[in-house]
């Protein structure tokens, strides 16, 4: 289990660190952000129903590829789509409703395993592509450009 994890924090910074500018360069940040999530919400539904080991690292790998972009891509767009005065305020806010997610997720976790180990992971992967869907409805433009 340790080598997964070292393995999606690993394949997460490669991705950051060469796959980001290139793709900015190709698509928006919107783009970027509704494919990456929806493809991530894809790899939650197929986690419990991966049957061998192989198949299972290939899944985490792009998994662990796909995972580093939400995250940064959201600030970025907080930070170019509020003013200067709100840039603070505005990225504080998220960063508590990250920390909330991640105190009560935890729990929410827990109780879903209750129902089963694959819930968490399809009700996970449903909801992530539904965010994906709705990063499709967010307006393209900004006050400086997005690509």
């Amino acid at each position: 289990m340790a080598i997964a994890f070292a393995l999606v924090g690993l394949l997460g910074f490669i991705a950051q660190i060469f796959g980001l500018e290139p793709l900015r360069r190709r698509f928006t940040v919107v783009s970027i952000l509704s494919a990456t999530l929806i493809a991530r919400g894809v790899a939650f539904l197929l986690m419990p129903v991966v049957h061998g080991l192989t198949t299972f690292l290939l899944l985490l790998a792009v998994f662990g590829a796909v995972n580093s972009f939400p995250a940064p891509l959201i600030d970025s767009m907080l930070s170019l789509r509020s003013d200067r005065q709100q840039q603070g305020e505005v990225l504080g806010l998220n960063a508590s409703y990250l920390s909330i997610s991640n105190a009560i997720g935890p729990a929410i976790g827990g109780f879903l395993v209750s129902l089963g180990y694959r819930a968490p992971f399809w009700i996970t992967g449903v909801l992530t592509i539904l965010t994906g869907l709705f990063a499709l409805t967010l307006r393209q433009g900004d006050r400086n450009s997005q690509r």
